[in-house]
């Protein structure tokens, strides 16, 4: 695994129960995500960007916590006061929920990735993609979580299994889902998490590299 962009810890959110949990850092909640989506409209006007907070659906349904806390530029932080009902949840019930969210990039310190960096199951296909394959994730150190600023943490793991089949969630859910094999820890529900191929890994069947897909990840 190679060095990780500092720039990437950006794009991770903090989700707490109540305002002052929030405030306090309190080790309750999870994490989350910032996703920048291009208006359709004006799609090369950096000021028309929706921005959406991503995390499960369980931090915000059974966790409660659909408070979000974001770094500010000058070292403090910026809360969100949303509720419940701000948050859009999958409608198959799969683990996953969303909520629109007006943030300025000028005054805090985020980073937004872009939807053309999720993974489909084209891009598995094309660049073989499977067990074995490294991932990262970002999120919640709830033992250390910072009381001034959000301060992620990486863990890192590998493919344990393709979402080939589906598996029986908590919830009483077949939800279409990858294994990974990783070290987690509390806090880290909703974290985003990434997948690493180098060029010069050999992929199934071949012996040269092969060239992955050149994407922008930032908006």
């Amino acid at each position: 695994m190679p060095r990780i962009p500092d720039d990437l810890l950006d794009i991770v959110i903090y989700l707490y129960p109540s305002m002052q949990d929030a405030r306090d850092g309190a080790r309750f909640g999870g994490s989350g995500f910032l996703v920048g989506i291009r208006s359709e409209r004006y799609p090369d006007d950096n000021a028309k960007v929706h921005n959406y907070a991503v995390t499960n659906s369980h931090v915000i349904r059974e966790g409660h916590s659909p408070i979000v806390r974001l770094n500010t530029q000058d070292g403090g932080t910026e809360i969100l006061e949303l509720n419940e009902g701000d948050w859009v949840h999958h409608p198959d019930a799969d683990d996953v929920a969303i909520c629109q969210v007006e943030i300025s990039v000028d005054t805090l310190h985020v980073r937004r990735i872009s939807p053309s960096i999720f993974l489909t199951k084209e891009l598995i296909t094309d660049h073989a993609i499977g067990p074995g394959d490294e991932t990262f994730f970002l999120g919640r150190f709830i033992s250390h979580d910072g009381k001034q600023q959000n301060l992620p943490i990486l863990r890192f793991g590998n493919i344990a299994m393709m979402p080939w089949q589906p598996v029986r969630h908590p919830r009483g859910i077949n939800q279409e889902s990858f294994l990974i094999e990783a070290r987690s820890l509390s806090g880290f529900s909703g974290s985003p998490v990434f997948l690493f191929t180098a060029p010069w890994y050999p992929r199934p069947g071949q012996w040269g590299a092969s060239n992955p897909r050149s994407v922008s990840p930032w908006n």
